[in-house]
């Protein structure tokens, strides 16, 4: 009878643990690749909605002038009323 010192592990156990090994590091990738994509698109969102809340003159916080006709334009209305064809 022989005396074995040390156990044998069987070839397929050993296939088995490689496979495991490498699903394991796929879907680990995956999930990170998902996780870093949802995280953009959070981080954008929030940063739209951001933009969305802000005032739209935030850096004067005044009023655009209110535009003024020349007396150009005064003049250049009463030739075109003239000029105008009734029809």
């Amino acid at each position: 009878m022989k005396l074995e010192t040390r156990p044998t592990v069987p070839q397929n156990v050993i296939l088995k643990r490689i496979c495991i090994f490498f699903v394991g590091i796929t879907i680990g990738l995956v999930s990170g690749y998902k996780y870093g994509v949802a995280e953009m698109r959070v981080r954008f969102d929030n940063r739209m909605m951001k933009k969305a809340n802000t005032e739209v003159l935030p850096r004067y916080k005044k009023q655009p002038e209110p535009f003024v006709e020349s007396p150009f334009f005064e003049e250049d209305k009463k030739r075109r009323q003239r000029n105008r064809v009734p029809r």
